[in-house]
């Protein structure tokens, strides 16, 4: 079997675990019941977006929660950490680690010198955390996550008993998707209304008609698809039939971008209509034209 994941020295996992040999003595990663959800925001300095997660382990799990992994679709900066765990990322890596860390766990008792240490600041069963961060100029979308449980390490000795079956678990822990940072390097929606002017603007993070994930609703907005010349000061929004132009603010790529809160803003759970507008010049001509896209989407 083979050893998974290390962390910063002390902290080892593993997802190489005894099954019907050594089940009682050594669960494997995915004895938790994690629950993820995220609160969305604008950076006041940048407009670039703040993802704020809490973490939830349901109260029938049997292992505590040591390890967050959360996959990134494009690289992401600023991140934070609970207090007492500690993070793993670097430019270039699809995902961001967090890991608990801290005190001792009072309750913990090493099996043998190389085992793995348990720490107080592991999500208990039945507990919830909150303060995983992220920051990242892209809009929401579907990012996926692993939660793991703590769990001993195995021995050498153990790695080589006969009769080793893998089971029919994940070894690293239970996955699950959450309201996380889409890729910005595509636009999911030109529109198709006015071809000679479907180039002045696009909705980045998804297309008319989409089903969003619960939870606050961001809109990034992009430019000139082929060089096209945009006149920004002309943009206009509405959402379900609100001015909501104002809402929308340069970031750090140069995208506009909003957050609407569902309930508490002019989006609504169920169907949303946005419709937005730009002037800029046609290609190929010296006239002015008008992108004007009708997008729809739906909140559960």
């Amino acid at each position: 079997m083979k050893s998974r994941l290390a962390l910063m020295g002390a902290l080892a996992l593993t997802a190489a675990l005894a099954n019907e040999v050594g089940a009682q003595r050594y669960p494997w990663h995915d004895r938790v019941q994690p629950r993820l959800t995220a609160g969305v925001t604008l950076d006041p300095a940048s407009n670039d977006f703040i993802y704020r997660f809490t973490l939830a382990n349901g109260a029938g799990a049997q292992q505590r929660i040591n390890m967050l992994r959360l996959s990134l679709a494009v690289p992401a900066f600023a991140m934070e950490a609970p207090a007492d765990w500690s993070f793993m990322y670097a430019p270039g890596l699809p995902h961001v680690v967090w890991y608990a860390d801290g005190p001792l766990h009072p309750a913990w008792q090493p099996l043998h010198g190389g085992d793995v240490a348990s720490f107080a600041s592991e999500v208990e069963p039945g507990a919830s955390l909150a303060g995983f961060e992220v920051r990242s100029p892209c809009a929401t979308g579907i990012a996926s996550f692993i939660a793991s449980g703590y769990n001993h390490m195995r021995t050498m000795e153990e790695d080589t008993l006969p009769g080793q079956v893998t089971p029919d678990t994940d070894p690293e822990g239970i996955r699950g998707t959450v309201l996380g940072p889409a890729d910005c390097n595509v636009v999911l929606e030109w529109g198709n209304r006015r071809p000679a002017t479907d180039g002045f603007m696009g909705v980045v993070n998804f297309a008319s008609g989409a089903t969003l994930l619960p939870g606050p609703i961001a809109v990034q907005i992009r430019f000139s698809r082929s060089g096209e010349q945009v006149d920004r000061a002309t943009f206009r929004a509405e959402l379900n039939q609100q001015d909501v132009t104002a809402a929308f603010r340069p970031n750090s790529r140069g995208d506009l971008v909003a957050v609407f809160q569902p309930g508490a803003s002019a989006a609504r759970a169920g169907r949303n209509v946005l419709l937005i507008s730009v002037d800029g010049i046609i290609p190929g001509t010296t006239r002015t034209g008008t992108d004007a896209d009708r997008i729809t989407f739906t909140v559960p």
